[in-house]
């Protein structure tokens, strides 16, 4: 059984994840990284902070946190990256995301607001 609260078990529920995967997870317990939520599946998760939880999602950068369903810069690109199942581990192991903890999203889902991002 995790150590999440309850919240946090339903925002995962809505996501789409068993209680198998939800019992392992902790406040520390990474989206993309941890989870392997990326792409679409990641979009819909995103979907449920707003729905279910009213959260302003004014300052959220997908890219910055999740690969795309398809990485590549051009038609061409994606398209190989597709075909070529470890071309995608390879482009996306290098590819550098910020981590996206559940104990982040229980922060956002209590304050109902995506934090702004630090300017540069």
């Amino acid at each position: 059984m995790s150590g999440l609260t309850p919240v946090l078990t339903n925002f995962l529920k809505l996501c789409g994840l068993r209680q198998s995967r939800i019992d392992n997870c902790d406040l520390n317990t990474r989206l993309y990284h941890d989870l392997g939520i990326y792409g679409e599946v990641a979009e819909g998760c995103m979907e449920v902070l707003v729905d279910d939880y009213q959260v302003d999602m004014t300052n959220f950068d997908f890219k910055t946190y999740f690969p795309l369903e398809f990485p590549g810069k051009t038609g061409v690109s994606r398209f190989l990256l597709w075909q070529i199942p470890f071309a995608r581990r390879i482009v996306e192991c290098k590819a550098d995301y910020s981590p996206l903890t559940l104990g982040m999203i229980e922060a956002i889902i209590h304050s109902k607001q995506w934090p702004e991002s630090p300017r540069v």
